[in-house]
């Protein structure tokens, strides 16, 4: 296991541990992505998938701009709501089997993934594509404050929000959620940062997050659909990087979206499927 993140002190303020597991889902996830055609197309068709993915789940999503801050903003919430979620769920079915501990795995990797994203967006937006910053995350960071500690004065949609711990928020995120699935509270629209909508993304968040475990209550396979958004929007934010920002951050020690970005380039070479022919044709 490494940790991707360091800032090359010896120290890292933060870091993702990379387990064994998830760099096979990650080179997996770029073999699979190098045979479905050009990365510049790859990057087009998850962007529409996200989008089209995100408009399936939540019907009438119509005041989001579809940028990478959103997209993973988004998912980010949706995904805290989901694993809090199976994490209950897990403590009272304590089954112990097999497949239990395989979905366990896979919830890590999640939960890997959906931080270290936000935590690229908070930290280090120069990562993100050209013209991403940081303000939705700012935003969406007030909008989650209960309305007595956010120091506006402003009437807050925020107002059902009731919390001392990260899960007291994300049981008020869900029953949230709940609520705007049976459309029981609308879109608020509380100016924060000019231009944007602080409240919009944290409330679609949270229907999300509801809209996940209702149908995994049904399928039982939103886990493997999370996993794979994370895969998909780790691919494209590296894919959309500046290589300046990935050879500046190879200087500090390295990060996984440049590893990802790499990882990509190679593959898409055609150096992977050679090396493999090579090593078949010795094997002969």
């Amino acid at each position: 296991m490494q940790n991707i993140g360091d800032e090359g002190t010896g120290q890292a303020p933060w870091s993702i541990p990379v387990t064994a597991f998830i760099e096979q889902l990650i080179v997996k996830q770029q073999v699979l992505q190098s045979q479905r055609g050009s990365p510049d197309h790859q990057v087009t068709t998850i962007n529409a998938r996200f989008r089209e993915l995100l408009e399936e789940l939540v019907p009438g999503v119509t005041d989001l701009e579809g940028t990478v801050e959103e997209d993973i903003l988004v998912w980010h919430i949706a995904t805290d709501i989901y694993l809090h979620w199976c994490k209950e769920e897990e403590r009272r079915k304590a089954t112990g089997r097999q497949d239990d501990a395989q979905a366990q795995e896979k919830a890590k990797a999640v939960e890997a993934l959906s931080n270290y994203m936000v935590f690229i967006l908070a930290v280090r937006p120069s990562l993100l594509p050209p013209l991403a910053n940081r303000d939705a995350y700012v935003q969406t960071c007030y909008a989650l404050l209960p309305q007595e500690k956010n120091g506006k004065g402003l009437p807050g949609w925020n107002w059902s929000l009731e919390y001392k711990t990260a899960e007291d928020l994300s049981r008020s995120m869900r029953c949230l959620g709940n609520r705007r699935r049976s459309h029981q509270v609308g879109f608020a629209t509380i100016d924060m940062v000019p231009g944007r909508r602080d409240c919009t993304l944290a409330i679609t968040g949270a229907q999300l997050g509801a809209e996940l475990i209702y149908r995994d209550s049904s399928t039982g396979d939103m886990l493997n659909v999370i996993l794979q958004v994370w895969l998909e929007m780790l691919f494209t934010v590296g894919s959309k990087c500046s290589p300046y920002s990935h050879s500046k951050q190879l200087c500090n020690g390295g990060e996984l979206l440049t590893v990802a970005a790499l990882l990509e380039k190679y593959i898409s070479s055609g150096i992977v499927r050679e090396s493999y022919a090579r090593a078949a044709a010795l094997a002969r």
